[in-house]
């Protein structure tokens, strides 16, 4: 894990207090995609939401480390969440390894959420497919006793999954989250805080478009101005669906 410190991380605010969700993502932009409306909406209702960032997102065909590190700390600053940790673990060539999992439960056992969120398992990136498993893993991992692992051991009732842009397809989904124009608004602007990716990078420039128009769709279901949608594995509880919704 990078050192609070380091000078190409200064967006790195560690856990000190329990939260009620840790949103996990493979890279720096991944979260604002997927969820950025919906982190917006709940910390606004109060809620305390963690980011922890897998890898740097590096290399890129217009990032570097201090650019997208910069990137993130702009973004990380419209999200406001309670804390955003970079685990500094390599882009491109993610796995579910005994010591990554350390790594990340270590921040669980800290954090101790009720839910987390993060990749799932069908998508076209393979880090991100990797570290559905990997999150997985560490969500089991952070309750284990008798270890060398730092901090007292968590049980973290529910995991629920995000959906990615790189493979288009049609999920099932379990649930949506609602969210109005202004949050939309600002899940935009955190968006586009990754100039490198998204502004410069006229391959990622649709995904602004793509975005307006799902998570439109989204809301409509929703009875909305806008929404993102997200996958369980198990059942959804309706106390899940009350916190996550409520007014």
């Amino acid at each position: 894990m990078l050192d609070k410190k380091d000078p190409i991380s200064p967006y790195q605010l560690l856990p000190c207090k329990p939260v009620d969700i840790v949103v996990i993502g493979c890279h720096p932009d991944d979260i604002e995609v997927s969820m950025g409306g919906t982190i917006i909406s709940l910390i606004k209702k109060n809620l305390k939401i963690g980011i922890i960032d897998l890898t740097d997102g590096e290399p890129t065909p217009d990032g570097t480390r201090e650019i997208r590190s910069s990137e993130c700390e702009n973004a990380t600053g419209i999200l406001k969440p309670a804390f955003r940790v970079n685990l500094d673990l390599p882009n491109r060539y993610l796995n579910d390894t005994v010591e990554n999992r350390k790594k990340l439960a270590e921040i669980l056992r800290t954090a101790r959420p009720r839910i987390i969120f993060t990749h799932y398992r069908e998508d076209g990136h393979p880090d991100h497919s990797a570290a559905y498993h990997l999150v997985k893993a560490a969500k089991f991992y952070a309750k284990l006793t008798k270890t060398n692992m730092k901090g007292t051991p968590v049980i973290i009732p529910r995991l629920y999954y995000f959906i990615s842009h790189h493979l288009l397809m049609h999920h099932n989904i379990s649930f949506i989250t609602p969210f109005d124009a202004q949050t939309f608004k600002e899940k935009l602007n955190a968006l586009k805080s990754y100039k490198s990716q998204f502004p410069v990078n006229k391959k990622s420039k649709s995904i602004i478009k793509y975005l307006e128009h799902i998570n439109g769709y989204l809301g409509f279901l929703s009875n909305s101005d806008y929404g993102e949608a997200f996958i369980s594995e198990e059942p959804v509880v309706m106390a899940d669906t009350l916190l996550l919704n409520q007014t």
